[in-house]
């Protein structure tokens, strides 16, 4: 457990295909329990493991990819693709901002 509702999991040789498939098949079964209390769906951002890189910037690649899933309607889930964070994206959003940096 990562979080309040957050949790990482570490799947082993796996491929792209393979884990979508596997997180897919287990969103599906979360959406399709029949809970007491209500419906209960799962959105959830993934990221391959490059070992170039500490275990930090692999959470929160995974953590942007589960915010993109929410953002997109949630009940999906996303791979981490650095395309979908551009430099151009977080530029647009710096320049609505009042404060100046210089």
């Amino acid at each position: 457990r990562y979080g309040g509702e957050e949790f990482v999991v570490v799947l082993n040789n796996c491929n792209q295909a393979g884990v979508q498939l596997a997180l897919d098949r287990f969103r599906a079964a979360i959406e399709n329990y029949e809970f007491p209390s209500n419906r209960v769906t799962a959105s959830i951002g993934f990221t391959a493991i490059d070992p170039k890189f500490p275990p930090a910037v692999h959470l929160e690649n995974a953590d942007k990819a589960l915010y993109l899933a929410k953002d997109r309607g949630r009940n999906r889930v996303i791979e981490y693709n650095p395309a979908d964070y551009s430099d151009s994206t977080i530029a647009s959003d710096s320049e609505t901002d009042d404060i100046e940096l210089f």
